[in-house]
């Protein structure tokens, strides 16, 4: 059992996801999904728990199709019993093979946990064949702090990293991935839990829901290059 998958396999952890509604859902997600519905008929979820995101995008779409990748068995167990008709997959999303694309890869609360977020996001552009929605936190620091020494979260003794990114840096990065075509953002001071440990110099911290364009740009607006830090809301 690796680092992510005996975190998250907590029996509590597992109860809390599999009782999310569709108002727990953070308000920028369900923003820009919003945004999109109209071209979602193809939904990959990574990091899925028990796929509760099917709540949500049962009140967004008509119909979609529901695939979910996780780590944690007794979350995939749930997610089959509670929704027979989606597909479930158990595994590392790195180490998971998939023949087909999606018109949304969306991953959210993952990317803070990965110290392989960077291998994570070309993972999912390679996946998705519309958009890719997912969020990241960032403060005002010079370099990402991935050092589960400085900067992690705790639950019954075990810890778990707590990825912190600067902002232009990585959306840069972003930027720089060939088949991204536009980047939209919605940024905001978040504060952080009790659980969580960070290096009190670095504070604030900053939450950032990020929904990216992929495919022929020939078919989308041109790529967005001033995205700051805070956004307003929409």
């Amino acid at each position: 059992m690796d680092l992510n998958e005996q975190y998250w396999s907590h029996a509590d952890s597992v109860e809390e996801f599999s009782q999310k509604k569709p108002e727990d859902f953070f308000k920028s997600e369900v923003h820009f999904l919003n945004l999109i519905k109209g071209g979602v008929r193809r939904v990959l979820d990574v990091g899925c728990a028990s796929g509760r995101l099917i709540e949500l995008m049962k009140m967004l779409c008509q119909r979609v199709s529901y695939t979910g990748i996780d780590i944690t068995e007794d979350s995939i167990e749930q997610g089959c019993v509670l929704y027979p008709h989606a597909r479930f997959i158990l595994g590392n999303a790195l180490n998971v093979e998939l023949n087909e694309t999606y018109d949304l890869v969306y991953s959210i609360g993952v990317f803070q946990h990965v110290p392989y977020y960077e291998r994570l996001l070309n993972r999912m552009v390679e996946w998705s064949a519309r958009y890719i929605l997912f969020d990241v936190k960032a403060a005002a620091v010079s370099e990402p702090i991935v050092d589960l020494d400085r900067s992690y979260c705790k639950h019954e003794g075990d810890k778990n990293y707590f990825v912190i990114l600067n902002w232009p840096q990585f959306r840069r990065q972003v930027l720089s991935l060939p088949d991204v075509t536009r980047i939209s953002a919605w940024g905001y001071e978040t504060s952080i839990n009790q659980a969580t440990r960070v290096p009190q110099d670095v504070l604030p911290i900053y939450s950032i829901t990020l929904l990216l364009e992929t495919g022929d740009s020939r078919n989308h607006t041109e790529v967005d290059e001033d995205v700051p830090l805070v956004l307003c809301e929409p």
